[in-house]
Order: C-alpha cells, then structure tokens, then sequence
C-alpha cells in the first residue's frame, strides 16, 4: 500500500511547486482564475467542478 494517496501526492506535488517557483506559480494560478465562474471551475472542454 503506498504511503499518500494520488490525491495527496498531486497536492505536495502542488505546494513543491509554489515554494520552489513562486513567481511562476502566481501567474500559474492567476492564468488559472480565468476558469472560474463564481464556484465552478470549468476547463474549456471539461466538466464542471
């Protein structure tokens, strides 16, 4: 049985991310608020989450 889940390995993944590049990281997350309609975060071609 592996020690994190997917989803857990996905989230640090994330974060490693963020502190190693935070510049980057901002704009990865500001080019990403553009796919947002109030809660729902809609990928072009995706289903709603």
């Amino acid at each position: 049985m592996p020690y994190l889940s997917q989803l857990e390995a996905q989230i640090i993944r994330e974060m490693n991310q963020g502190r190693a590049n935070p510049g980057d990281y901002a704009n990865k997350l500001e080019t990403l608020k553009n796919y947002y309609n109030g809660r729902l975060f809609q990928l072009p071609g995706e289903t709603p989450i």
